[in-house]
């Protein structure tokens, strides 16, 4: 009976095989793309069969195998032609760099580069091959990846292939902009707001008609409150009806702000309001079966009186949602506010009634599980650990990010990470 180590030798010989077959495919797609390639693939192959022919007619007897040397010596040069063709670009050492922070599979088999394609804006993206490892353990190793391989990750994406990974990167070279001054701008589109920039300069977006609901997290200094203020802005002048729910008196919304929300800053106020929302998905529910849409998008497109998208956002949720050392009454009436809440983040996605909850502390007092499943775009500054960072985002990659003030990391509903620089919001949008 073969050994565990014997077992491990002969996965680690039949990946390799695998892999050179797949540079040798890649190698034949990239030498195929161009008609100029493809006629001279063609006229060599010809040529040498003629060759081949010509020697042989020379040696009457052994003529089979001097027409199969030919043609066997023809394949391997091709072969050798291809490989050379897909060939990355320091692939040598970015296998050394995986190895050394430990990025294998159960059999020590490290994830081998079989892609390399430059894109605009000098992006850049790598196609490994691997076996045994999920998308999930690739956005855990990020910050692992970024550091062996002095690079900065766009995005972490599968590939058309189930044992191939997509990785998107700027080279370390590029850096994070300090400061993003927002010039003011909106997306045209319905419901898209912007964030900030990425490490390759694109605007990172959020499209709320697709992503509903947020959950936002950052400690105190991080920008947390900046982002929400950006976000304010940019929903008022979509036209939105935005409730802002604050238990310190709206002090991070200037009147220019508030002057277009209902402020909310106490329990009793906040019942209404959610009370409101559930009465509005109702009227909405009832206008939609009536004009035969889905969902507000649709019903705007054929109403003559189109309804605005209905945003409440829940500012330091930790102070209305931790029960923790209240009386039983307050306890009551914490549980009916989640209640509400989670009834709203379930069934409100069509009718246009969104929720963006706030919150400085990454724990399950804060935001309860029930409430957090239905929040469905995650954004997070620095988190202080990875337990922390799994709280809000389902793995350790917010515990990677620097501690930098606007620098955010966001999983929507695609499942892919983006870490963005903010937009800073001015003072004259402020006033």
């Amino acid at each position: 009976m073969s050994t565990i180590g014997e077992k491990k030798n002969a996965l680690r010989a039949r990946t390799m095989q695998r892999y050179y077959l797949q540079l040798v495919k890649n190698g034949f797609a990239a030498l195929w793309v161009d008609w100029r390639t493809r006629a001279l693939l063609v006229l060599a192959t010809f040529s040498t069969f003629m060759l081949g022919l010509f020697i042989s007619a020379q040696h009457t007897i052994l003529w089979p195998l001097y027409l199969f040397d030919c043609l066997a010596g023809y394949t391997l040069l091709l072969c050798a032609a291809f490989i050379l063709t897909s060939r990355i670009p320091n692939a040598s050492r970015i296998i050394d760099n995986l190895l050394r922070i430990g990025i294998v599979n159960y059999a020590y088999e490290v994830p081998l580069p079989i892609q390399y394609t430059k894109r605009e804006n000098n992006i850049c993206e790598l196609v490994f091959f691997e076996r045994g490892l999920t998308l999930t353990d690739w956005q855990d190793w990020r910050g692992k990846l970024e550091t062996a391989l002095d690079i900065v990750i766009l995005d972490i994406l599968p590939s058309d292939r189930p044992s191939e990974i997509r990785i998107q990167y700027v080279p370390g070279t590029a850096a994070y902009p300090e400061i993003c001054e927002w010039d003011g701008s909106c997306s045209q589109e319905d419901f898209v707001l912007q964030l900030g920039l990425d490490a390759a300069g694109r605007t990172v977006t959020i499209d709320l008609t697709k992503s509903p609901h947020m959950l936002i997290c950052g400690a105190t200094g991080l920008g947390k409150s900046k982002l929400a203020q950006l976000l304010v802005a940019q929903m008022l002048r979509k036209g939105a009806h935005l409730i802002i729910a604050d238990w310190k008196e709206g002090l991070d919304y200037p009147s220019s702000l508030r002057q277009g929300c209902t402020l909310v800053t106490d329990e009793d106020s906040f019942l209404q309001q959610l009370e409101y929302m559930h009465s509005l998905m109702d009227e909405r529910s009832k206008l939609f079966l009536t004009a035969g849409v889905a969902n507000i998008s649709e019903y705007n497109k054929v109403s003559s009186s189109p309804l605005p998208r209905c945003i409440l956002l829940v500012d330091e949720a930790s102070i209305i949602l931790d029960a923790t050392g209240r009386s039983k009454a307050e306890k009551d009436t914490i549980a009916k506010i989640l209640n509400l809440l989670t009834n709203l983040g379930r069934k409100s996605r069509s009718y246009g009634l969104h929720l963006i909850i706030c919150t400085q502390r990454a724990d399950t007092l804060s935001i309860p599980g029930s409430l957090k499943a239905q929040l469905d775009c995650r954004i997070s500054a620095h988190a202080a650990d990875d337990q922390s960072s799994i709280v809000i985002m389902g793995d350790g990659s917010a515990a990677d990010l620097p501690s930098v003030k606007g620098r955010f990391i966001m999983r929507d509903l695609s499942g892919s990470n983006t870490v963005f620089q903010a937009f800073l919001i001015g003072d004259q949008y402020l006033r």
